[in-house]
């Protein structure tokens, strides 16, 4: 039985906001990793090209379809392999390497849901809800970016 993308995705916000919560209260933040200036400036991109693409998918058919939203899907994946990538280059930095592979994942597990509908468009309550929950997702890694130590 396949889960349900919602669910699974209110369980990443729930992980990320977690494990923030557990390096902030044990001061992890300042024996971390340095500030990443391309993930301090990636994750405000992602944001934005997630925010259109979300707003594109709640319009009439047939731009909601996936097929019409390729291009918005692609510049969300890239965004989001590249703050991986960037997470990936930094020592000790596991809470920002998850949270962005999470991120990927459940992105890929949503474009899958959207895709299978064909020429249908997906409910405006899942895409709200994905959108709030990939939002607040990247919201949490960006302050968690934004805990860290200035480099030196």
């Amino acid at each position: 039985m396949a889960s349900d993308p919602i669910v699974a995705n209110r369980r990443l916000a729930s992980f990320v906001t977690a494990c923030a919560a557990a390096l902030v209260l044990a001061g992890c933040q300042t024996t971390g990793p340095p500030r990443d200036p391309a993930i301090l400036s990636g994750i405000p991109e992602a944001k934005t090209n997630a925010s259109a693409l979300f707003t594109s998918l709640q319009q009439p058919p047939p731009a909601c379809t996936a097929s019409a939203n390729a291009a918005g899907f692609g510049k969300v994946e890239s965004n989001l392999g590249g703050l991986k990538s960037a997470a990936d280059m930094a020592p000790m930095n596991r809470f920002s390497q998850a949270g962005f592979a999470k991120l990927q994942s459940s992105f890929a597990a949503f474009r899958q849901g959207v895709t299978a509908g064909g020429a249908n468009c997906t409910p405006a309550r899942i895409v709200t809800d994905f959108d709030g929950t990939f939002s607040k997702a990247l919201d949490d890694l960006l302050a968690h970016e934004q805990a860290k130590k200035e480099a030196r």
